[in-house]
């Protein structure tokens, strides 16, 4: 696997990320939220690629836990959150049967990385009069025009560019008059759109070299622990 190639400050803002999960690096990538979300995120794709729309109704519902079919992107999307974080709250009632941590620091970061990849792939066009978003039908199939590597790719570079912009702001950077002018204005969307884009591809790509194939969720996130930690070693 060759290391993504990005610049040595980035590299030190997930060595701090690294740092504050107890120096392992597997607690970033390897804990329930991240899994909750991929997982949620493939099933919203099997779901979006079933030909009858009434069925695909049905199967949000089941999915979501919900009695009512959403009446909106924004509606659809809080239903997906709300599930992911449903599955959390089970697990930690049956925290003894699994060493995968069940909640981390990281877990607002991934389900802010779902819904922004929802957001990204369904509501590709914010308009003034659609405050709600696309209604979901129009969403779902913009979503199953999609692939479970492309998804894999796009919500892992939300949420590293979460964790990456969390922690930039954390260093306040740009409340040092001596480093505001060195920093370029738009250096917290490089970190998302650049940086992180770059790191979620190559997980993407090792694992489909790795074996020729999509893979399961518990191997994605095996690789981008490894690449993590190829990425922050000293």
């Amino acid at each position: 696997m060759e290391k993504p190639d990005i610049p040595e400050t980035t590299i030190e803002l997930l060595r701090v990320a690294v740092t504050k999960s107890n120096q392992y690096s597997n607690i970033v990538a390897r804990n329930y939220s991240v899994i909750a979300c991929l997982t949620m995120g493939e099933k919203l794709l099997e779901i979006s690629q079933v030909d009858s729309r009434s069925q695909r109704t049905g199967d949000l519902m089941r999915v979501f836990g919900i009695r009512q079919a959403p009446a909106s992107f924004l509606v659809l999307a809080a239903g997906c959150l709300r599930g992911v974080h449903d599955r959390i709250s089970q697990m930690m009632r049956r925290a003894n049967t699994t060493d995968i941590p069940i909640t981390t620091d990281f877990d607002g970061h991934a389900i802010s990385a779902l819904g922004l990849c929802l957001s990204d792939i369904m509501w590709t066009e914010k308009q003034p009069g659609l405050p709600s978003g696309p209604s979901p039908d129009v969403g779902m199939d913009r979503y199953a025009k999609q692939t479970v590597a492309s998804i894999r790719a796009l919500f892992t570079q939300h949420y590293l560019g979460n964790i990456l912009q969390y922690y930039f702001e954390k260093a306040g950077l740009r409340r040092d008059p001596q480093l505001r002018a060195a920093i370029p204005a738009n250096e917290e969307s490089i970190l998302r759109d650049e940086h992180a884009r770059v790191i979620a591809h190559a997980c993407v790509q090792t694992q489909q070299a790795r074996h020729d194939r999509t893979g399961d969720v518990f191997d994605f996130v095996d690789v981008l622990t490894h690449i993590l930690f190829e990425i922050t070693r000293i």
